[in-house]
């Protein structure tokens, strides 16, 4: 089995009334999970975009957020996820040249 990679975005509220996000859908690669972690409810929250190590390949697209509260429904953030091509353990690189 491959490595479990994370990311972090920090999402701070500054509008006067408290938003709560209540849903998050994306139209990235599949094995991607993002997860809303409330750090202050209704101010600041983390989004964790976590994915298993996979097949190497290049996605983007959009991180869309429902909100509650607020001025607007919803959020929508550009996504980009590009999983690396890696070495087999204890290979060695070939020689070129």
């Amino acid at each position: 089995m491959g490595n479990t990679y994370v990311q972090v975005l920090t999402l701070t509220n500054v509008q006067p009334e408290p938003v709560e996000i209540v849903g998050v859908h994306h139209d990235l690669n599949p094995g991607l999970r993002i997860e809303v972690v409330p750090v202050e409810k209704g101010r600041v929250y983390q989004l964790r975009a976590v994915m298993e190590a996979q097949t190497p390949g290049k996605s983007t697209g959009h991180i869309v957020l429902s909100l509650k509260g607020g001025r607007v429904p919803s959020l929508e953030l550009m996504g980009y996820v590009h999983v690396w091509e890696r070495a087999e353990q204890g290979r060695k690189p070939e020689k070129t040249g």
